[in-house]
């Protein structure tokens, strides 16, 4: 089943998420992040680095949107206090 965000629209494949970005399907209002040549040829990679894991004992879909929303700032917040700072230290 979709969800809608506050603003009304959808968070599906075809729906537009945060920012209006768009979805999976359908082109967004402000275009695609990587041109038709470079995804129809050899692709886009990116480096990722794990940076670690929390346990999920309740899946956020059961979770009404505004304590969804709480629950990601606060762990977006604790990762910003306890992983950046490690990660900007071994840069060096």
């Amino acid at each position: 089943m979709e969800e809608s965000q506050p603003g009304g629209e959808g968070w599906g494949l075809g729906g537009t998420g945060a920012a209006g970005c768009g979805g999976l399907v359908n082109k967004p209002s402000r275009g695609w992040l990587h041109s038709g040549e470079k995804i129809s040829g050899p692709g886009v990679t990116y480096v990722v680095k794990y940076l670690g894991c929390i346990e999920v004992l309740r899946s956020m879909r059961s979770l009404d949107f505004t304590t969804r929303s709480q629950i990601t700032r606060y762990y977006n917040s604790l990762y910003k206090m306890t992983v950046l700072p490690n990660l900007t230290a071994n840069i060096d």
